[in-house]
């Protein structure tokens, strides 16, 4: 695999590694447009945030191929389909968010636990500057 660096911090790889994609035997090949979109998500989200943060962002979920999209549930038109999104955390997902809301996010999700309310991870995607929605889940 082709590993394209996209900034500093982040890299194709880290967007196209997928457990169902491997579990499936799945190609999850990021297209042309959807390198080009990550690499938007990367100069505009996330180096940004990681730069401000001073420690290592975590992605969970990148880029996924319509048949991954399928299998892990995701909506029909997710932002995961195209290289606009990633489900990412942290080890200081209270400061990560104090950062992420000051981002052009066009969508950024908040997944906390229900129990506890505490931080599990966020889903942030990346439409030209332009914002969206943000709002928390309970899992």
């Amino acid at each position: 695999m082709n590993n394209i660096r996209f900034t500093e911090h982040f890299s194709l790889i880290e967007f196209e590694r997928s457990e169902t994609a491997k579990k499936y035997k799945l190609d999850n090949t990021a297209s042309p447009l959807a390198k080009d979109n990550l690499k938007d998500l990367c100069d505009n989200i996330l180096e940004p945030a990681r730069r401000r943060l001073g420690m290592p962002i975590i992605v969970t979920s990148g880029f996924r191929s319509a048949e991954v999209n399928r299998r892990v549930g995701g909506a029909l038109n997710s932002m995961h389909l195209t290289g606009r999104a990633a489900d990412i955390y942290c080890s200081d997902n209270d400061r990560l968010l104090e950062i992420l809301k000051q981002m052009p996010c066009y969508e950024l999700i908040v997944y906390r636990y229900k129990q506890s309310g505490r931080i599990n991870r966020f889903h942030v995607s990346y439409n030209g500057g332009r914002k969206g929605s943000w709002f928390s889940k309970y899992i």
